[in-house]
C-alpha cells in the first residue's frame, strides 16, 4: 500500500514538474501589440521564447512561402499602405490648420464687428505708415465688410 501510494506522489510531481516546464512565447501580432502564449502562434510569426531567450522563427507552410514576386508585391503593397497613410496624415493636419485659421478669422472677424457696433474709432494704417480715421462712410464700408467676415468664418 505504501509502494502504490508513493508512485502515485511520484506520478503527480512528476507530472506537476513537466508542466511547470513549459515554454512561454513572445511575438508579436499584426497590430504591433505583445502577445504572449504557452503555444506558439500559427503561421510564420517568429516568436521569442520567454525561458531560453531564443529566438524561434516558425517554419513556412507550404501557403505562405515566400517567392521573390510575392516578397516585391508584398514590398509594393506595404509601400502603398505607407504613401497612402502619409496622405491621409498629411490631409487631416491640412483639415487642422484650416479649422484652426477659420477658428481665429471668426474670432478677429468678431472683434473687428464689435468694434463698429460700439463706435469705436477705427483706422487704417496708409503708405506712410500715418493712422487714417474713417469717415461715416468708412465706417459703414468697414461694418458691412466685417459683417460678411463674420458669416464667411463664423458658420
Amino acid at each position: 500500500m505504501t509502494r502504490m501510494f508513493t508512485l502515485v506522489i511520484f506520478v503527480i510531481g512528476a507530472l506537476v514538474t513537466m508542466t511547470a516546464q513549459a515554454d512561454i512565447y513572445k511575438w508579436k501580432d499584426t497590430n504591433g501589440v505583445v502577445r504572449y502564449s504557452d503555444t506558439p502562434p500559427n503561421g510564420n510569426i517568429p516568436t521569442e521564447s520567454i525561458k531560453s531567450r531564443k529566438i524561434i522563427a516558425a517554419e513556412p507552410t507550404a501557403s505562405t512561402k515566400d517567392t521573390p514576386d510575392s516578397k516585391e508585391a508584398a514590398a509594393m503593397k506595404r509601400q502603398e499602405s505607407a504613401e497612402a497613410e502619409k496622405k491621409s496624415n498629411e490631409e487631416l493636419k491640412a483639415k487642422e490648420e484650416e479649422k484652426k485659421n477659420k477658428k481665429q478669422n471668426c474670432l478677429l472677424a468678431k472683434d473687428s464687428l464689435k468694434n463698429y457696433q460700439d463706435g469705436a474709432l477705427v483706422y487704417k494704417v496708409n503708405d506712410k505708415g500715418e493712422r487714417e480715421y474713417l469717415d461715416q462712410s468708412g465706417m459703414a464700408k468697414g461694418m458691412a465688410e466685417a459683417e460678411k467676415n463674420v458669416k464667411l468664418y463664423c458658420k
